[in-house]
């Protein structure tokens, strides 16, 4: 996805006289949208911010608390410039003010004036979609992030490897998060080692209770307590550095996944931590039992959404847990739920990004041929329980990988 920066640019330059706004930080786009209106030519327009209680806050006249008045004020008498409604989003199911709403957008086209919405959904009347341009920004850039981190972290406390470690965990959160949490955390005798980022993790945890689907768990198994599973440890250590800032610039490509296919106690949950923990990366647990319990909606609302919400976290490592329950009963020619849900697990696989790296653990063997096509997983792996050999270590067991796809790709 665009940045949001980039997103509004679009919509400016193709003239749009209507953009909807999808976030919940009103004075983040605030600062964005003066951003833009500072830096116009030939010259600089004026920002007029309205809301349900005060009227025109800034740049427009007092007395329009009605947005049916503003609106019409907009339409006949404003100057060049931008105008956001802040609360203008929640009252489109009212037919008038759409209405009104369309009328103006028509009577602004081209005349150097733009009319933005402020709306937490991406719903619009039919009638507005084709003058409108919709910005999704749910959570702030990289970009931001690290302007905030640069003026609220002095420069004797990191570097800039901890500096891009440190914006890394912090995506996922509003501007207002991010500060309130650097605040908390940074003091005079504050160091940015382990400690201080598991506090950070621990915060995300705070987000993914939100969607009440997603567990956060703390990664803090390391790879030494794994007995044996050699072919593991090599394919974590020598992708261990595919997510850093050098491997960004390089454009380096980044894990699609593993599979861990293997008996109850026989270790795949301790391998997935290992593999966050040597990353450096949150975890994220995604229990497919939950997803199918109905009792947050639809299967595959639930499944869809998590994997959203996982993206807004991203760089993450997410654990989708008894994922035979979502896919391992799929047959072609199949219509309902784990038809759906399969093949956004499909899409997601296919299309993933460097910043999500999904394991998959399971006890079952039995899967769509599909699922190991070239570029939806990385490797398919099998764990056994301890041997007789190994017995005596506490974490011990053998280790069986195979793949399709050729060991030199990624």
């Amino acid at each position: 996805m665009k940045s949001t920066f980039e997103q509004i640019r679009i919509s400016l330059a193709s003239a749009y006289p209507l953009t909807l706004l999808v976030s919940q930080e009103e004075e983040r786009l605030q600062r964005l949208l003066q951003r833009f209106a500072e830096k116009a030519r030939p010259e600089p327009l004026n920002l007029a911010v309205w809301n349900c209680v005060d009227g025109f806050v800034e740049g427009g006249p007092e007395g329009l608390d009605d947005p049916m008045a503003a609106l019409n004020w907009v339409a006949s008498d404003a100057p060049r410039g931008m105008y956001m409604f802040k609360d203008l989003g929640e009252y489109l199911n009212d037919r008038k003010l759409v209405r009104r709403i369309r009328d103006t957008a028509m009577k602004i086209r081209g005349s150097g004036r733009y009319l933005f919405l402020l709306s937490h959904t991406a719903e619009l009347p039919g009638i507005l979609k084709p003058l409108t341009y919709v910005v999704i920004s749910l959570f702030p850039d990289e970009s931001e992030i690290l302007q905030l981190v640069n003026t609220l972290v002095p420069k004797e406390k990191t570097d800039p490897s901890l500096t891009h470690r440190l914006v890394t965990y912090l995506k996922g959160m509003s501007l207002t998060e991010v500060e309130h949490l650097l605040r908390r955390l940074i003091g005079p005798q504050t160091t940015l080692n382990d400690e201080f980022f598991r506090a950070v993790l621990s915060e995300k945890e705070q987000i993914t209770r939100k969607e009440g689907i997603l567990e956060f768990v703390p990664p803090d198994e390391s790879l030494g307590q794994i007995g044996g599973l050699d072919q593991l440890k090599d394919w974590v250590a020598e992708r261990e550095g595919l997510y850093s800032q050098e491997a960004q610039k390089k454009g380096l490509p980044a894990p699609k996944g593993v599979l861990l296919m293997g008996i109850s106690g026989c270790g795949k949950s301790l391998a997935i931590k290992v593999i966050a923990k040597e990353w450096q990366l949150p975890l994220f647990r995604l229990d497919m039992n939950l997803v199918f319990a109905g009792v947050h909606g639809s299967a595959e609302w639930v499944f869809h959404r998590a994997l959203d919400a996982v993206e807004s976290l991203a760089p993450a490592v997410l654990w989708i847990d008894e994922i035979e329950m979502g896919i391992g009963s799929y047959s072609d020619g199949d219509t309902g739920s784990t038809a759906h849900i399969f093949s956004t697990f499909l899409t997601c696989r296919s299309t993933a990004t460097r910043s999500l790296s999904p394991p998959q653990q399971t006890g079952s063997t039995f899967f769509p041929r599909r699922l190991f096509a070239k570029g939806v997983s990385m490797r398919c792996s099998s764990s056994t329980s301890p041997t007789k050999r190994s017995e005596r270590k506490s974490s011990a067991f053998t280790f069986r990988g195979t793949t399709s796809i050729p060991r030199a790709t990624t």
